[in-house]
């Protein structure tokens, strides 16, 4: 099926700060209520729910409206759009129409298979035209003290369906998730008796060593993968307060290490771009390598800033910086020169935003959402953040010392 070519709405909110009325939108199913349906639409409901920009209503229908003016009934009811969902769940597959109920015109319609995290996806992207997170993976580090292990965690894009994928007795720090949809692995580092050195795990929990040298390798980030390929092959990493790039020659087979990043100051949360540039901080400030001149500016400065996560979709960068001797996120847009403060402080004692750090932002791949680590005291937990409506929710319970989020790529 091809996009209908009267087609215009487009529902978006990225480009100003004035958080819009959720969108009403129509959803009908299709043919029998049956427990792959029931299972389906579950996963279905959790998508758009946890996406905030929709109000929904779901009704079983015999059939779908065939006939123009059926479709704008629906916008004299006032939704915005309607979709008709229809599961053959012998084939294991889904047929969606969605429509413009003003124009009671088909907006875009498509046969897919039966992932309600692809099939969401692709439905909101067409309402928006913006990507979803609903196929990423969030990663964090969580310490037991009583036990003394340290273990890797990995959850669903709204911190559901947590996963041990490895624990071990010596202290793992920093975990971050390479760019590849097809070969998700989880580089982090590992405190041993004489340095702290560079592994890697991929999603079954088998792991392997990367680096292994004197000194202390810790903060890795892998260069987006452009559409023909390139860049999957280039890293930056910090080592012992530099930074560092690898790039693998697959046809020589050889690797080459090289010192790009050296200052008096320790280098720490390096980001890797497209072009070869470094978003990495200094000393309370955030810098920019410039890979073509082989030289680094200041581009965030004014107090203490840390820990800086780029979005390449949002050109946006977050950062934790020290407000009243607390530490708040902040984002800089990168296209504007502008700040912006999305969490705070509070003075009730009893909210969760009296005396807590926000640390260690990092974007998801919708360029709207970050997950964060939230810190009061001896607590630690992992959050995650809508900065359109800068609300945030816990994703691990107070009993537990989580920290070090991560958020991958989208997978595909």
């Amino acid at each position: 099926m091809q996009q209908d070519s009267c087609a215009t709405i487009v529902i978006s909110a990225s480009s100003s700060n004035v958080i819009a009325a959720p969108t009403k939108l129509f959803i009908g199913v299709i043919g029998t209520i049956t427990e792959q349906k029931q299972g389906f639409l579950a996963d279905f409901k959790r998508c758009f729910n946890w996406s905030g920009r929709f109000a929904i209503k779901y009704t079983y229908l015999d059939y779908a409206p065939n006939k123009k003016d059926s479709i704008q009934k629906l916008f004299k009811d006032e939704y915005d759009c309607a979709l008709f969902l229809t599961i053959d769940d012998a084939q294991k597959n889904i047929e969606w129409r969605l429509y413009d109920t003003a124009l009671g015109t088909m907006i875009q319609g498509k046969r897919q298979s039966l992932d309600a995290y692809a099939v969401v996806g692709e439905i909101v992207f067409a309402l928006t035209n913006e990507p979803q997170a609903f196929l990423s993976k969030i990663a964090y580090r969580k310490r037991d003290r009583r036990k003394g292990t340290s273990s890797l965690i990995v959850t669903d894009f709204d911190g559901k369906n947590q996963k041990v994928l490895l624990e071990s007795r010596r202290i793992l720090v920093s975990p971050h998730w390479n760019n590849d949809p097809e070969n998700l692995l989880l580089v982090y580092s590992e405190f041993t008796p004489t340095n702290v050195c560079l592994k890697m795990s991929d999603m079954r929990g088998r792991t392997a060593v990367i680096l292994d040298i004197d000194g202390t390798t810790a903060g890795v980030s892998y260069a987006p993968i452009s559409s023909d390929g390139t860049g999957a092959n280039d890293v930056v990493y910090c080592h012992s307060g530099d930074i560092w790039h690898h790039h693998y020659d697959a046809k020589k087979k050889k690797s080459l290490h090289t010192r790009i990043i050296h200052e008096k100051a320790v280098c720490s949360s390096p980001t890797l771009l497209e072009n070869g540039d470094v978003i990495y901080c200094s000393k309370g400030t955030i810098k920019k390598y410039n890979a073509a001149t082989k030289t680094s500016e200041v581009i965030i400065s004014g107090g203490y800033c840390v820990s800086p996560s780029y979005s390449s979709h949002a050109h946006k960068v977050a950062y934790s910086k020290k407000v009243q001797n607390q530490m708040q996120i902040f984002i800089f847009d990168c296209g504007k020169g502008t700040h912006e403060q999305v969490t705070f402080a509070d003075k009730n004692k009893a909210t969760r935003d009296f005396h807590s750090d926000k640390m260690d932002p990092c974007w998801a791949p919708d360029g709207t959402h970050l997950v964060f680590c939230w810190e009061r005291h001896d607590k630690q937990r992992i959050a995650i953040l809508d900065t359109q409506t800068q609300q945030y929710e816990f994703i691990t319970p107070e009993n537990e010392q989580c920290s070090y989020p991560t958020w991958s790529v989208n997978l595909f």
